[in-house]
């Protein structure tokens, strides 16, 4: 399993021995999951976004790109590649509330925003 970065999730590489991806996904994520792995066995690769709990309860969403490999012994594996993209994910759903909300009151109290360059 995914030893080498299991601290950027609160766990030391032991805690995660012998354990399934679905043990550290929340629970409303395990349909896209097995969705996942109907993906990369039909396909060999699956990019998106997943969604991780830390071990303190808290949410990782990682923007992955993951790849389906044969061994010589004929054993699958995937190898990946992801990045932690919480905060940018978190920063453009509040953008986007931001905007709406915005929205609402322009249309709400009829008003608007205008935008001058002097000069011009």
């Amino acid at each position: 399993m995914f030893f080498l970065r299991a601290n950027l999730i609160g766990y030391h590489p032991d805690e995660l021995i012998n354990t399934n991806l679905l043990q550290i996904l929340p629970a409303k994520h395990h349909p896209a999951f097995h969705q996942y792995l109907r993906e990369i066995s039909q396909t060999g690769k699956s990019m998106g976004l997943m969604t991780t709990l830390h071990k303190n309860g808290s949410l990782k969403i990682w923007s992955y790109h993951n790849t389906l490999v044969t061994g010589r012994d004929g054993s699958k594996y995937v190898v990946g590649n992801s990045i932690d993209v919480t905060e940018s994910h978190l920063m453009e759903k509040d953008l986007q509330r931001t905007q709406e909300m915005l929205l609402q009151t322009n249309q709400v109290a009829r008003v608007g925003g205008w935008e001058v360059e002097p000069g011009q």
